[in-house]
């Protein structure tokens, strides 16, 4: 890194508050484009920062680097799908259609056994 320590300060800056830097950095980009250069057609501007020097290794990635600039180096070797992470569902029952909402932990999840009025027997929901 270099000696200088507004340098220092920037790429700590980086690394603690990401969004709020590309997003300054798109928005000069684009106001660069449009006032310097002349460009009137609107384009979205995403900079792309390059040999940044905060290094992880994939094992050492954890919940405490949430919301932080990092570098990951290494190579793709397997790609799946998102999985959606379910905290809540709100069920209707079927014979009452009184609403049941249902938290989750952990985004493991399962229909309720009973409605939850006490008049109403039915085991079947539609979420």
């Amino acid at each position: 890194m270099c000696d200088d320590t507004n340098v220092k300060q920037l790429f700590e800056y980086i690394y603690e508050s990401p969004a709020d830097v590309i997003g300054a950095l798109a928005l000069a980009l684009d106001s660069l484009r449009f006032y310097k250069l002349q460009i009137k057609a609107w384009k979205y501007v995403l900079p792309q920062l390059y040999n940044y020097s905060k290094q992880f290794a994939l094992s050492t990635i954890k919940s405490h680097l949430i919301n932080k600039f990092i570098c990951v180096r290494g190579t793709v070797l397997w790609v799946s799908s998102i999985k959606v992470l379910v905290k809540s569902i709100v069920f209707e029952c079927n014979d009452c259609k009184d609403k049941i909402q249902v938290n989750f932990v952990d985004g493991k999840w399962a229909q309720p056994n009973k409605c939850a009025q006490p008049q109403c027997h039915s085991r079947f929901f539609v979420a």
